[in-house]
C-alpha cells in the first residue's frame, strides 16, 4: 500500500536556483517505499546535479533490491549510498567537474514491519509520534560534534557561526563516508519529517511540532513554506512528510 505523503521544493527568497532535490519511489517485490532528500553543494551550478544524481541512483538502486532483512538492514543502507556516491564520482569524471561536488542525503525507508532513518550531512529525519518531535537523523557538522562532546550547548550551537560547516558530505572525490543509520518498529500514528536546513534553520522545533499536532500533511506542507517565507527563506527549502497506513491518494 502507498503511504500518503506530501512534497515541497522551493528557491527561496534569496537563492538563483534549486540545489535540493526530493525523490520517492516503491519496491514492490520487497514491500518497501522509499522517500529522500538532498541538499546539493557545488561551484558553478553543479549543487543541483550532485543532488539530483545521488537521489536518481539511491531511487534507482532501491528498485532493484530482492530484500531488505532487520538483520542486514545497515549493510543494505550503507550499499546503496555507496552506489550514490559512485554516481556521483562518475558523473564529476565524465563532465570533467574540477570545483567541489557535493551533497546531503537523507532516506527513509518504510517496511511492512519497519522503518528506517539513514543519513549522510545535515539534512534531517524527524519522527512525530503524537507527543513528541524526534530527531532521529544525526547532523553530521563541527557543532553537532561540539555539542555530543558537551562542549557547547545546543541553545550556542543555532547562532555558532561554524554550524553549517559539515564534517561528512557524499562528494564526487573517493572517499567513502558511512551513513547514521536508525531502525525502528513502524508504528501506525507515526509522522516523519525529511527537511533539507532551508526549512528547520527558517523555523524551530516547536513550531514544526504544533504545525503538525493540529494539521493535516497538506495543511502542515502549507504552514511551513509560508513561516519559512515570512522569515526570509534565506535557502532552498524542500521537506517530505509521510504519514504511514493511509488509505489516502499519495500527492507530491
Amino acid at each position: 500500500m502507498e503511504h500518503l505523503f506530501v512534497t515541497c521544493s522551493d528557491r527561496g527568497k534569496v537563492r538563483q536556483q534549486n540545489e535540493d532535490c526530493a525523490g520517492h519511489t516503491i519496491n514492490v517485490d520487497i514491500g518497501g517505499e522509499l522517500f529522500c532528500v538532498a541538499d546539493g553543494m557545488g561551484g558553478h551550478g553543479s549543487g543541483d546535479l550532485a543532488s539530483r544524481t545521488v537521489i536518481d541512483s539511491l531511487m534507482h538502486e532501491f528498485s532493484t533490491l530482492t530484500e531488505y532483512k532487520q538483520d542486514s538492514c545497515e549493510k543494505t543502507t550503507n550499499h546503496l549510498f555507496a552506489k550514490a556516491r559512485q554516481a556521483l564520482h562518475t558523473l564529476k569524471q565524465k563532465n570533467n567537474i574540477k570545483s567541489t561536488i557535493g551533497t546531503t542525503l537523507s532516506a527513509l525507508v518504510v517496511l511492512s514491519d519497519a522503518v528506517i532513518c539513514a543519513n549522510i550531512g545535515d539534512t534531517r529525519i524527524y519522527c512525530f509520534d503524537g507527543q513528541n518531535l524526534i530527531q532521529k537523523s544525526y547532523d553530521h557538522t563541527i557543532v553537532n560534534d561540539l555539542v555530543s562532546k558537551n562542549q557547547i550547548t545546543p541553545e550556542q550551537a543555532r547562532v555558532h557561526p561554524q554550524k553549517n560547516i559539515l564534517t561528512h558530505a557524499i562528494t564526487g572525490d573517493e572517499t567513502q563516508t558511512k551513513a547514521h543509520v536508525q531502525v525502528d518498529p513502524l508504528n501506525n500514528d507515526h509522522i516523519y519529517l525529511i527537511c533539507s536546513d532551508g526549512l528547520y534553520n527558517m523555523v524551530d522545533e516547536d513550531f514544526i511540532y504544533t504545525v503538525l499536532k493540529q494539521s493535516s500533511i497538506y495543511q502542515a506542507r502549507d504552514y511551513l513554506l509560508k513561516q519559512v517565507y515570512a522569515n526570509g527563506a534565506t535557502d532552498n527549502i524542500t521537506f517530505q512528510i509521510i504519514k504511514p497506513f493511509d488509505d489516502e491518494k499519495t500527492v507530491s
